[in-house]
């Protein structure tokens, strides 16, 4: 992949009231950006850095693939954060796709999320 491009990605939002958006930039196979967690239900929302790569399949229907990793945007102690965030798009530069993340909220226990995907992707 030699294009950049930047996304706006929205996940979730539906049943569960859990949605995060995040705003990422794609250069070449790496990826950067930041996303926004909130829960509507239990009234949490936390910032997060997020970092990783992008690949494309080369077996039938082309689909990209997002391997992310998070890190507190507040660097303390116990600061909740979603360490991995998996993205699946139908397509190369998709607007839709299928997400699964993990949220740490400093307990001992991962809570897990899936979710579709919408993205609006601009030139970078």
């Amino acid at each position: 992949m030699n294009n950049s491009k930047f996304g706006a990605f929205k996940i979730g939002g539906k049943d569960d009231g859990v949605t995060l958006n995040a705003q990422l930039l794609v250069v070449d196979s790496d990826v950067m950006g930041v996303g926004v967690y909130s829960d509507s239900i239990h009234h949490i929302s936390f910032g997060v850095r997020f970092s990783g790569k992008v690949h494309a399949t080369g077996l039938g229907k082309a689909q990209q693939l997002f391997a992310l990793a998070g890190q507190p945007i507040k660097d303390l102690m116990g600061a909740p954060n979603i360490p991995t965030l998996n993205i699946s798009l139908e397509s190369v530069w998709g607007g839709e796709g299928l997400a699964n993340f993990a949220v740490w909220m400093d307990t001992p226990t991962l809570e897990h999320h899936s979710g579709l995907v919408r993205v609006a992707w601009t030139e970078a």
